[in-house]
């Protein structure tokens, strides 16, 4: 059984939602092993290469971290300031990579002792030049990581919550059209014109890529409009309910920075 990350940036927002599936190789109920997908090759990659005072000096600016971050941009920011080492947006591929590994911390049949063996199998036998600097333990290293609060299961959780459910949007557009409105004699030219809209749902279903497509006239945009701006009050209303009882509030929203 073979466990892909299928890796999706939603335009324009850029979000990046790592979605797993499974693929059955007909071996028994034995835990699936893993394929890294292109997105985060580049921070295991470092994790691997990175001399081993480089690794102490991230390893302990990392536990220095005051506490959970609400998002991984939150963590990849703060700690790429305080990790002193070039090139500094190293530090961010190395939380993408691990922030996509602690994902797969909230699912049952994983844990440490086995989730790292496999990314070690899975990165010298899918990324391309893959090397270990000299006196390095990579598992020790990615355990060590894996390990560290700021990468707790609490943002895990929370997207894992947000996306229980049968279809998790990916990406939405309208697309406006000016169509022609031809009368009988198709040679004078159009008799007028009329401004169409379409909105695209894409979303993903059952393991697939699905799209939904729906015709809107000026008052379904508008409506459209109406609503989304009414659930951003409500989700504001309720933000400062949250600041009140002193409880963190954790927005899933997925990386804007990507």
């Amino acid at each position: 059984m073979t466990l892909h990350f299928l890796t999706m940036i939603s335009p324009p927002e850029g979000k990046l939602a790592m979605l797993p599936f499974l693929r059955h190789s007909g071996r028994g109920a034995e835990l699936p092993s893993l394929k890294i997908p292109q997105a985060y090759v580049a921070g295991f990659k470092i994790i691997a290469e990175m001399p081993n005072p480089a690794f102490t000096q991230l390893l302990a600016a990392a536990n220095a971290a005051p506490s959970p971050f609400a998002t991984v941009g939150e963590l990849r920011t703060w700690l790429t300031s305080e990790a002193k080492f070039e090139p500094r947006n190293d530090v961010g591929k190395i939380v993408d990579s691990i922030s996509s590994a602690s994902r797969l911390l909230s699912m049952s049949k994983w844990n440490l002792s086995t989730l790292v063996p496999a990314l070690e199998e899975a990165a010298r036998s899918g990324i391309d030049n893959f090397r270990i600097a000299d006196g390095a333990d990579f598992k020790q290293r990615l355990t060590a990581l894996l390990s560290l609060p700021i990468f707790s299961a609490a943002e895990v959780k929370a997207k894992e919550l947000q996306e229980e459910s049968e279809r998790l949007l990916l990406e939405a557009r309208i697309l406006t059209d000016l169509r022609p409105v031809f009368g009988e004699g198709i040679a004078e030219g159009p008799d007028a014109f009329i401004v169409t809209h379409t909105l695209k749902l894409h979303y993903w279903e059952a393991g697939k890529h699905k799209d939904f497509f729906v015709a809107l006239d000026r008052n379904d945009v508008r409506s459209l409009k109406e609503i989304a701006e009414r659930a951003e009050k409500k989700s504001a209303r309720l933000t400062e309910i949250i600041d009140l009882t002193g409880v963190r509030h954790i927005e899933p929203t997925g990386d804007k920075n990507d």
